[in-house]
């Protein structure tokens, strides 16, 4: 045997057992996926979040709907638990790809008014892991601290309506800020974007306080102004944001 010929089979071999790694650890992660997909589903809980096509799950539940196909995916938020029942809510907006499900929740729009049907939806329980076996429900989220997903804020507190209103207008403001900010529709505006990031950040809205920081960092839609950056950070951080705290270590290496 030659030593070209064995540095190519050992090359191939390597190659075999990185695949084949590769191979074990998707595996993995989808066994722990399903696992815990199957443990929340058996123990439903007040807002958890079922990612959907509804596609699959009109026809049993409105098969009166029209649905286009090509904005098939949605969410399910539960509501209630009941012994033998789960009420939903369904989202009213539909997106073409599960991808842009997780966009929307990271820019906050799930806590906007109208964001989902107040009509409610029951569900059996005894169904649940079948949908999800036939991936009528494919994802299956629980929020963080009953608050955050992806990063952003898919349950508002519980408090005075005053401040829930505030809350929720600020939210609104950041969701329209990130919009304009990436473009959506077809028009960037920075200068917008830092103005309504700033109004959302000063009414207290701890993810709009690390969009202004970043604008103020990098200087988009204002002159860079790192001290400033520095404050929104710190006020962000000193609610628990954790992009803020390591964006605060980042600016000061």
């Amino acid at each position: 045997m030659t030593k070209k010929y064995r540095t190519t089979l050992l090359r191939i071999v390597a190659g075999l057992c990185v695949i084949i790694l590769a191979l074990a650890y998707y595996k993995h992660s989808s066994d722990l996926k399903q696992g815990l997909a199957h443990k929340r589903l058996t123990h439903p809980q007040i807002n958890d979040f079922y990612h959907t096509d509804f596609s699959l799950l009109q026809p049993i539940y409105w098969p009166e709907e029209l649905l286009d196909d090509h904005y098939k995916y949605g969410l399910l938020k539960v509501e209630a638990v009941t012994p033998k029942n789960i009420g939903v809510v369904r989202s009213r907006y539909t997106y073409s790809t599960q991808r842009h499900i997780i966009k929307a929740i990271r820019g906050d729009k799930l806590i906007l008014e109208q964001y989902f049907s107040s009509q409610m939806l029951w569900l059996p329980r005894t169904e649940l892991a079948k949908y999800f076996q036939q991936q009528l429900l494919y994802t299956i989220d629980r929020p963080i601290d009953n608050r955050h997903l992806y990063g952003g804020i898919v349950v508002l507190p519980k408090g005075s309506k005053r401040k829930q209103r505030q809350q929720q207008n600020a939210q609104k403001l950041n969701a329209l800020a990130v919009d304009y900010y990436r473009g959506e529709g077809g028009v960037q505006d920075f200068e917008k974007a830092f103005e309504l990031f700033t109004k959302a950040a000063e009414m207290g809205h701890s993810f709009a306080q690390v969009n202004l920081a970043e604008m103020y960092r990098d200087g988009e839609g204002i002159d860079q102004n790192l001290d400033k950056a520095q404050y929104w950070f710190e006020m962000a951080a000193n609610q628990g944001n954790q992009t803020a705290k390591q964006s605060l270590k980042k600016l000061h290496n």
